[in-house]
């Protein structure tokens, strides 16, 4: 079984995360029909839930060891 240690922290592209959003909401208003636009509903979800949970990694490993300076950095980043 996965313990929490064995969860890789990967940064957050936010401007590939920002671009992603961008093109998946033009192709959204472009859709020709509610399938479409469910699917690419299902992408965004996907990528927000990605972003949210290396954000939620950061946080957890930086609130129980505040004082690593590799999670300081990437919680600054994230809180952005």
């Amino acid at each position: 079984m996965m313990g929490f240690k064995d969860f890789e922290y990967v940064r957050p592209d936010i401007k590939k995360i920002s671009e992603k959003f961008k093109q998946l909401t033009e192709e959204f208003l472009a859709a020709e029909d509610a399938k479409t636009q469910i699917s690419i509903i299902n992408k965004v979800y996907k990528e927000a839930n990605n972003f949210d949970t290396m954000a939620t990694l950061v946080s957890i490993r930086y609130s129980l060891n505040v004082n690593d300076e590799f999670y300081a950095k990437e919680n600054e980043y994230i809180d952005e």
